[in-house]
């Protein structure tokens, strides 16, 4: 190789070091090292004053609920301890009624129990004046104080030597038991129970007690009574019980307990007297007023809150800074039926445990910076090592970028030296051509992920305001006519027939919008985000809901539409409504469409005789549960029919098959969204059909029955809202159509509220600031200012920042209302709008009591009817066939029957006419009532 084709490699490594700043290897290997090296052992360090404080409230957690735990126990001891004795003696002396007969002859019974007792003052009183005490003092002497009927009015204090025997005549004292405390209480709650807490008289210093005491009977009626018996507990039990070195967590720990309902100090473990002396009695003193600062801070964070101590009912711990230092604290309830009721707290300072903490601390500290020299004095080392053979390599590297081709490079001990002296000039020029070629593919690539991605985006952004959109602008009318039919449905002035007509325009328009709701569903039903959900239903009223809708096409086509239903259907089922609604109501509609003459039938069978199992996933718990039946739905056809090789394929999406006049009447989903429904609820629907004369589309659905829909029924078509009580209701109606507003204001207004209207947010703002208002119905989408700027400005004014606020819209997307909820609403409310639904709202809202106008009796019913026209009933064996159909509450096929009749005579009409508006109201009781009238009156042709 000669020198010309040398310098252009010359350049080549001139140029590529041109704009970089050279570090020597060295440098390189020991900073990062030292760098390394040092984080590390900062790293560790602090985490070593992590885990120390971690192990400081671990502790203090654990140790806080062991001693709380052992001091619970040893309380709920001392106190079923004294309990059981007391209950004991309380129950023999009710047995040996004979001790009462003299006072004194309880003197060794009650000198045994005080050896015994954990308290040191027992006493007895009767009706009579009679009383007896024995009580051991702070010296070990032990006295008994008796009153009889040879000392009244006074006491006799004795002394009483190791024998039990009376000695020393001490002090007489004016005394009746029927005064004190004690007695009284329990003469009262008929109960044990415990007394307030009191001054204790004692011979070295007053005290604070408390008495339990407990009436005794002659006879199980508890209407004679015997005696009372009462034991005194000196509170310095409880302040000995606290103290206890067990319970100690540490030095400067405390454990105090409080008397719940007043706040009063009762022990502590570092005050040796929790109350005052006032001349020769004990006072009490509140916790929160201590002279002991832990203390007294300890109460005032505990008093945080509404109530304080009050709210506390089970076992807390909580930490708080008292002075820049953190305290521990857990507190605990000591309550019982029989009127304790206190609070037990311990606190543990911090700085108890972090004293050694800290000490380990900076050993570790001093440890790692150890290391950190050590570690920087192998990394010099190691390093040397490493850059004297990548000196040799480099200076070999440079003879040879200046011709020296003759230069040999000892590299010896390091393989990769060897290997990159040897690679360097072919491994650099392979490596940038390609890099070259890699990063031009990559930039390909990535342009025509991006622009697919864009294309995507796009298409989901439109197909999602499609629907939004067009969701929106079909409930806004749907709101108005949904709302008139509800609002006309509620008129006295319209006739039957008229009734019936708005009925079925309501019915119609539900429909619809359930249509709606389901072309929005698809997209969630194909990215598996619709979900079931059952209610209880009543399966005749959901049929002849169903049948009503589809009639009347059939009629209009002049196809018979005939309604097949087993005997033994229940009377209700756990379902979910809509999506067996929209399966039936698709499958028929197509079957309607699709014939022309002859009939379509909807037939339900009960397969429960059947062995389910064999009908569902065997590994379906709910095919165990005894209510469960299989319920087999079928709509069968006279039409045209499918040919063979169709008929997996109508269930295709956006499918249609057939005649292609007769295309232009669907939409193609409706099966396609029947089949994935009713996958959902665990089943198939299956087909099968011969051209020419018709199909026969089938599913079966295992339900639970119910019988708990019979009320909700009742209660809905037994009575209407009519007022509501108490004074008048303002209420605020913000939307721009006014078509929507007229629909709330013309249903509000008929049951007394005031309603007023405003066409925007900024509108509505200036109504709330002249008049005050109890619930606000708001728009979202509006001109000026919309619905959710509206409410965020309602929350964020003190004034009418807790007005209810109910966001009503005819976009029903998730994102809406979410955004509801997180801005404050009250509640959302769909377009159009449900009045059921929206009384409920209010009424919770504004905590209303609706006044209803009853249901008229059958009697008044016949006769208002009787007065305009004269009713003639069928025979005595169709009436009583007609009262078993509406027993059953089957009410399809009590009109099916009614058509029977009227065919016989037109004179039975009226008869007709009156039953069959009771069934579309699904009036059973009425129905019933009426039929019985006319059975007992004999009003029947023969």
């Amino acid at each position: 190789m000669n020198d010309h084709n040398l310098k252009p490699n010359n350049k080549l490594n001139q140029s590529s070091r041109t704009g970089f700043i050279s570090i020597p290897l060295q440098s390189l290997v020991v900073i990062p090292f030292v760098l390394q090296t040092f984080a590390a052992v900062g790293l560790t360090a602090s985490l070593s004053l992590w885990n120390g404080r971690e192990a400081v409230n671990n502790v203090a957690s654990q140790l806080r609920k062991e001693a709380s735990n052992n001091l619970e126990n040893q309380f709920k001891n001392y106190f079923e301890q004294l309990y059981s004795l007391f209950d004991l003696i309380a129950a023999d002396l009710a047995n040996e009624q004979s001790y009462f007969d003299d006072i004194s002859s309880l003197d060794k019974y009650l000198l045994n129990v005080l050896n015994i007792s954990p308290s040191g003052l027992w006493q007895i009183g009767k009706p009579n004046g009679d009383f007896i005490l024995y009580q051991k003092l702070e010296d070990g002497q032990n006295i008994v104080k008796i009153r009889d009927q040879s000392t009244v009015p006074n006491r006799f204090v004795y002394k009483i030597n190791p024998q039990g025997q009376r000695t020393d005549l001490i002090a007489k004292e004016k005394f009746d038991p029927r005064d004190r405390p004690w007695y009284k209480k329990a003469v009262k709650d008929q109960k044990a129970s415990w007394t307030e807490i009191f001054s204790l008289v004692r011979s070295q210093k007053p005290a604070l007690g408390i008495s339990m005491s407990k009436p005794l009977y002659r006879n199980a009626n508890q209407q004679d009574l015997l005696a009372v018996i009462s034991v005194t507990l000196d509170l310095e039990n409880l302040t000995r019980v606290i103290k206890q070195p067990e319970l100690q967590i540490t030095k400067n720990s405390q454990i105090f307990a409080i008397e719940r309902k007043t706040g009063d100090l009762l022990a502590s473990s570092k005050i040796s007297q929790p109350f005052t002396i006032n001349g020769n009695k004990a006072v009490k003193i509140q916790a929160s007023q201590s002279q002991d600062y832990l203390l007294q801070s300890t109460m005032k964070r505990l008093n945080v809150g509404s109530q304080g101590i009050q709210e506390i009912s089970v076992r807390q711990q909580l930490d708080f800074d008292l002075d820049g230092k953190r305290q521990f604290v857990e507190v605990f309830p000591i309550k019982e039926q029989r009127g304790i009721d206190w609070i037990i707290v311990l606190v543990v300072p911090e700085d108890d445990f972090m004293e050694k903490i800290n000490e380990n601390t900076t050993f570790t500290i001093f440890l790692c910076l150890l290391t950190l020299l050590a570690a920087i004095g192998i990394g010099v080392f190691s390093s040397r090592l490493i850059v004297e053979p990548m000196k040799k390599l480099t200076t070999a590297a440079k003879a040879i970028t200046e011709g020296d081709l003759e230069q040999e490079v000892n590299t010896h001990g390091i393989l990769e030296a060897e290997v990159l002296a040897k690679a360097f000039n072919k491994m650099s020029l392979q490596l940038k051509e390609s890099f070259e070629i890699l990063e031009q593919r990559v930039a390909d690539r990535t342009l025509a992920l991006s622009q697919a991605k864009e294309v995507a985006d796009n298409a989901n952004q439109a197909k999602s305001e499609f629907l939004a959109s067009m969701s929106h602008e079909l409930r806004t009318p749907l709101n108005g006519i949904l709302g008139y039919t509800q609002i006309l449905s509620r008129s006295k002035t319209i006739n039957t027939k008229e009734r019936q007509g708005i009925d079925i325009i309501h019915q119609c328009g539900s429909h619809l919008l359930t249509l709606i709701n389901d072309i929005l569903d698809l997209s969630k039903i194909e990215a598996r985000k619709l979900e079931i959900t059952s209610h209880e239903i009543h399966l005749q009223s959901f049929l002849m809901g169903v049948v009503e809708i589809c009639r009347l096409r059939a009629e209009k086509k002049g196809i018979q539409f005939i309604v097949d239903l087993d005997e033994d259907l229940p009377e209700g089922i756990v379902i979910d409504d809509k999506r067996l609604r929209q399966v039936l109501i698709n499958l028929i509609s197509n079957a309607i469409k699709f014939t022309d003459q002859g009939n379509v039938t909807l037939s339900i069978q009960n397969l429960s005789s059947q062995n389910i199992s064999n009908q569902i996933s065997s590994g379906s718990e709910q095919a165990a549960i005894s209510t469960q039946l299989l319920l087999r739905f079928q709509v069968k056809d006279t039409g045209i029919g499918i040919d063979n090789c169709y008929q997996e394929k109508i269930f295709d999406a956006f499918e249609q098959v057939g005649n292609n006049k007769r295309h232009v009447e669907g939409t193609g989903l409706g099966l396609s969204i029947s089949q994935r429904l009713i996958s959902l609820l665990g089943s198939r629907i299956e087909v099968s059909s011969e051209l020419g004369k018709g199909s026969t589309f089938s599913f079966d659905l295992v339900c639970e029955t119910t019988s708990s829909f019979e009320q909700k029924v009742f209660a809905k078509n037994g009575s209407q809202i009519i007022g509501y009580e108490g004074e008048p209701r303002h209420l605020l109606v913000v939307d721009d159509r006014w078509e929507n507003r007229s629909v709330l204001v013309n249903l509000l207004t008929a049951i007394g509220f005031e309603v007023d209207e405003a066409g925007n947010g900024l509108e509505a703002l200036t109504k709330i600031s002249q008049y005050s208002y109890d619930l606000i119905i708001t728009d979202i989408i509006m001109p000026v200012m919309d619905g959710f700027e509206l409410l965020t400005k309602i929350r964020s004014s003190d004034a009418i920042k807790d007005l209810v606020v109910i966001v009503s819209s005819a976009s029903v997307s998730d994102e809406e209302q979410q955004k509801t909820e997180e801005l404050g609403g009250n509640d959302f409310l769909a377009k159009p709008i449900d009045t059921d639904y929206l009384l409920e709202l209010i009424s919770k809202h504004l905590q209303l009591i609706w006044q209803y106008e009853e249901t008229k009796n059958s009697s008044d019913f016949i006769k208002n009817q009787s007065s305009d026209l004269e009713i003639i009933a069928p025979p005595s064996e169709d009436l009583r066939i007609l009262l078993e159909l509406s027993q059953k509450g089957m009410f399809i096929k009590f009109t099916q029957y009614l058509e029977l009749i009227s065919q016989k005579s037109d004179c039975y009409q009226p008869f007709i006419h009156q039953l069959a508006q009771m069934a579309m109201e699904f009036e059973g009781e009425l129905i019933e009532s009426t039929i019985l009238k006319y059975l007992e009156l004999g009003q029947f042709n023969v």
